[in-house]
């Protein structure tokens, strides 16, 4: 009786194994792939969709005019009758 509990006790002190961590990786399945290229293909629509989005405002946007400030400030001056001076127009367009 003794030698068969000593024999139980060894065999509970065994680490069991896992056989999970070698098994070999599974093939990815079809169903797995078409997802992933259904994803890739979204992706590159919504890239698509950002870029030409970014062409239109782009093409939308007015070119700026040739005028830095200084020049801005001799137009401006030189339209005293229609902006007067002290206005608040003229301010704001300074601004």
């Amino acid at each position: 009786m003794m030698f068969t509990l000593m024999e139980t006790i060894k065999e509970r002190k065994k680490p069991k194994i896992s056989t999970s961590r070698f098994k070999t990786r599974r093939k990815k399945s079809s169903k797995q792939i078409r997802g992933a290229a259904r994803l890739s293909n979204q992706i590159e629509k919504l890239c698509n969709a950002s870029n030409n989005m970014s062409q239109a405002i782009s093409n939308l946007t007015p070119v700026m005019d040739p005028y830095d400030i200084p020049q801005a400030v001799k137009v401006l001056d030189s339209m005293s009758e229609e902006v007067p001076k002290a206005s608040l127009l003229y301010f704001f367009s300074l601004k």
